[in-house]
Protein backbone atom coordinates (compact mmCIF):
# COMPACT_ATOMS: atom_id res chain seq x y z
CA UNK A 1 0.00 0.00 0.00
CA UNK A 2 2.97 2.43 0.77
CA UNK A 3 4.36 1.33 -2.43
CA UNK A 4 1.02 2.66 -4.34
CA UNK A 5 1.02 5.74 -2.45
CA UNK A 6 5.07 6.88 -3.07
CA UNK A 7 3.98 6.04 -6.67
CA UNK A 8 1.16 7.94 -7.24
CA UNK A 9 2.77 10.90 -5.37
CA UNK A 10 5.72 10.77 -7.65
CA UNK A 11 3.41 10.75 -10.81
CA UNK A 12 1.34 13.40 -9.33
CA UNK A 13 5.06 15.26 -8.31
CA UNK A 14 5.84 14.72 -12.28
CA UNK A 15 2.91 16.21 -13.45
CA UNK A 16 3.27 19.23 -11.76
CA UNK A 17 6.33 19.72 -12.73
CA UNK A 18 5.50 19.18 -16.49
CA UNK A 19 2.94 21.67 -16.43
CA UNK A 20 5.10 24.05 -14.86
CA UNK A 21 8.01 23.78 -17.26
CA UNK A 22 5.77 24.02 -20.06
CA UNK A 23 3.76 26.81 -19.11
CA UNK A 24 7.10 29.42 -18.62
CA UNK A 25 9.00 29.17 -21.87
CA UNK A 26 13.26 29.01 -22.02
CA UNK A 27 14.38 32.06 -22.01
CA UNK A 28 17.58 32.91 -25.03
CA UNK A 29 20.57 33.35 -23.18
CA UNK A 30 21.75 36.98 -22.50
CA UNK A 31 25.57 37.47 -24.74
CA UNK A 32 28.32 38.37 -22.57
CA UNK A 33 29.93 41.68 -23.28
CA UNK A 34 33.48 41.50 -24.97
CA UNK A 35 36.99 43.32 -24.22
CA UNK A 36 36.18 45.26 -27.77
CA UNK A 37 32.51 45.75 -27.16
CA UNK A 38 30.72 49.40 -25.70
CA UNK A 39 30.35 50.07 -22.07
CA UNK A 40 27.88 47.83 -20.50
CA UNK A 41 24.36 49.94 -20.19
CA UNK A 42 24.15 50.58 -16.28
CA UNK A 43 27.54 51.09 -15.80
CA UNK A 44 28.53 54.68 -17.20
CA UNK A 45 31.63 55.81 -17.89
CA UNK A 46 30.61 59.19 -16.89
CA UNK A 47 28.85 59.46 -13.80
CA UNK A 48 27.34 61.88 -11.35
CA UNK A 49 29.62 62.57 -8.61
CA UNK A 50 32.61 62.56 -10.49
CA UNK A 51 35.47 64.20 -9.51
CA UNK A 52 38.39 64.84 -11.99
CA UNK A 53 41.78 65.87 -11.93
CA UNK A 54 43.40 67.91 -14.68
CA UNK A 55 47.17 67.98 -15.80
CA UNK A 56 46.78 70.52 -18.84
CA UNK A 57 49.57 71.87 -21.22
CA UNK A 58 48.12 75.78 -22.92
CA UNK A 59 48.94 77.91 -25.56
CA UNK A 60 48.10 81.07 -25.75
CA UNK A 61 48.43 84.10 -27.64
CA UNK A 62 46.34 86.61 -30.32
CA UNK A 63 48.05 85.32 -32.82
CA UNK A 64 49.96 82.39 -34.34
CA UNK A 65 53.54 84.74 -33.74
CA UNK A 66 53.10 85.53 -30.12
CA UNK A 67 51.79 82.24 -29.20
CA UNK A 68 53.35 81.60 -25.00
CA UNK A 69 53.07 77.92 -24.07
CA UNK A 70 52.81 76.65 -20.50
CA UNK A 71 51.04 74.26 -18.05
CA UNK A 72 48.44 74.03 -15.33
CA UNK A 73 46.06 72.22 -13.29
CA UNK A 74 42.44 71.97 -12.93
CA UNK A 75 39.69 69.98 -10.76
CA UNK A 76 35.90 69.34 -11.59
CA UNK A 77 33.14 68.43 -9.96
CA UNK A 78 30.23 67.20 -11.74
CA UNK A 79 27.06 66.96 -8.82
CA UNK A 80 24.46 65.69 -11.78
CA UNK A 81 26.25 63.85 -15.15
CA UNK A 82 25.83 66.72 -17.48
CA UNK A 83 26.24 69.64 -15.13
CA UNK A 84 29.44 70.22 -13.53
CA UNK A 85 31.86 73.50 -11.86
CA UNK A 86 35.43 73.57 -12.43
CA UNK A 87 38.80 75.39 -10.99
CA UNK A 88 41.69 75.46 -12.86
CA UNK A 89 45.46 77.20 -12.38
CA UNK A 90 47.64 77.96 -15.15
CA UNK A 91 51.30 79.44 -15.94
CA UNK A 92 53.66 80.47 -18.22
CA UNK A 93 56.42 82.26 -17.28
CA UNK A 94 56.79 81.77 -13.13
CA UNK A 95 59.40 85.07 -13.20
CA UNK A 96 56.51 87.62 -12.15
CA UNK A 97 54.21 85.05 -10.45
CA UNK A 98 54.21 81.49 -10.01
CA UNK A 99 50.28 81.09 -11.23
CA UNK A 100 49.17 83.35 -14.00
CA UNK A 101 46.09 82.85 -14.29
CA UNK A 102 43.51 81.49 -11.61
CA UNK A 103 39.80 80.61 -12.53
CA UNK A 104 36.20 79.13 -12.40
CA UNK A 105 33.65 77.87 -14.52
CA UNK A 106 30.32 76.15 -14.62
CA UNK A 107 30.25 72.95 -17.61
CA UNK A 108 27.80 71.56 -19.18
CA UNK A 109 28.88 68.25 -21.26
CA UNK A 110 27.03 65.95 -23.52
CA UNK A 111 28.05 62.20 -23.03
CA UNK A 112 27.92 59.91 -25.75
CA UNK A 113 28.86 56.77 -24.26
CA UNK A 114 29.10 54.55 -26.83
CA UNK A 115 32.30 56.37 -28.61
CA UNK A 116 33.84 56.76 -24.95
CA UNK A 117 33.25 61.16 -26.03
CA UNK A 118 31.76 63.84 -23.96
CA UNK A 119 31.76 66.98 -25.65
CA UNK A 120 31.42 69.65 -23.44
CA UNK A 121 31.02 73.50 -22.93
CA UNK A 122 32.23 75.75 -20.12
CA UNK A 123 31.96 79.82 -19.30
CA UNK A 124 33.78 81.45 -16.08
CA UNK A 125 35.59 83.75 -14.87
CA UNK A 126 39.94 83.90 -14.26
CA UNK A 127 41.91 86.73 -12.57
CA UNK A 128 44.99 86.96 -14.64
CA UNK A 129 47.87 88.04 -12.20
CA UNK A 130 50.56 89.55 -14.72
CA UNK A 131 47.64 91.30 -16.01
CA UNK A 132 46.50 92.85 -12.61
CA UNK A 133 50.25 94.41 -11.93
CA UNK A 134 47.89 97.84 -10.79
CA UNK A 135 48.82 99.70 -13.68
CA UNK A 136 46.11 101.92 -15.32
CA UNK A 137 43.83 100.59 -17.44
CA UNK A 138 44.47 97.00 -16.31
CA UNK A 139 42.77 95.05 -13.62
CA UNK A 140 43.09 91.56 -14.51
CA UNK A 141 39.62 90.37 -14.61
CA UNK A 142 38.87 87.97 -17.75
CA UNK A 143 35.48 86.31 -18.88
CA UNK A 144 35.92 83.01 -20.87
CA UNK A 145 33.97 80.48 -22.82
CA UNK A 146 35.09 77.42 -24.29
CA UNK A 147 34.09 74.12 -26.33
CA UNK A 148 35.93 71.08 -25.93
CA UNK A 149 35.72 67.09 -25.34
CA UNK A 150 37.08 64.40 -23.64
CA UNK A 151 37.64 60.75 -25.15
CA UNK A 152 37.89 57.72 -22.18
CA UNK A 153 40.23 55.51 -22.29
CA UNK A 154 39.41 53.58 -19.48
CA UNK A 155 36.58 54.21 -16.76
CA UNK A 156 38.95 56.29 -14.64
CA UNK A 157 41.54 57.64 -17.54
CA UNK A 158 40.39 60.35 -20.58
CA UNK A 159 42.44 62.42 -22.80
CA UNK A 160 40.99 65.70 -24.08
CA UNK A 161 41.32 69.19 -25.45
CA UNK A 162 39.29 72.68 -25.20
CA UNK A 163 39.62 76.20 -26.99
CA UNK A 164 39.00 79.27 -24.76
CA UNK A 165 37.69 82.59 -26.05
CA UNK A 166 39.10 85.04 -23.42
CA UNK A 167 37.55 88.69 -23.36
CA UNK A 168 39.78 90.62 -20.65
CA UNK A 169 37.97 93.47 -18.92
CA UNK A 170 40.60 96.10 -18.88
CA UNK A 171 41.08 98.65 -21.58
CA UNK A 172 44.28 97.80 -22.48
CA UNK A 173 44.30 94.28 -23.22
CA UNK A 174 42.90 92.44 -26.31
CA UNK A 175 40.64 89.55 -26.63
CA UNK A 176 43.26 86.53 -27.25
CA UNK A 177 42.58 82.37 -27.53
CA UNK A 178 43.64 79.53 -25.50
CA UNK A 179 44.00 76.35 -26.20
CA UNK A 180 44.57 73.11 -23.82
CA UNK A 181 45.28 69.34 -23.87
CA UNK A 182 44.82 67.52 -21.36
CA UNK A 183 45.28 64.36 -18.96
CA UNK A 184 42.10 63.56 -16.68
CA UNK A 185 41.81 61.08 -13.85
CA UNK A 186 38.27 60.69 -13.01
CA UNK A 187 37.58 59.50 -9.28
Amino acid sequence: MKTKLVIRFCVLAAFVVAIVYTSHPAEPPKPTPTPTSPPVKGAPLFRTGEVQLDLNGTATGHTFDDVKYGGGVGLNYYPWRNIGFGVDAQTEDTASAFIDRLGASAILRFPIESLRLAPEVRGGYQFDFERGDGSPGRDGHELYTGAGAEFRLTKNWGIGAEVRHVWPTDDRTENYLMGILRIRRNF
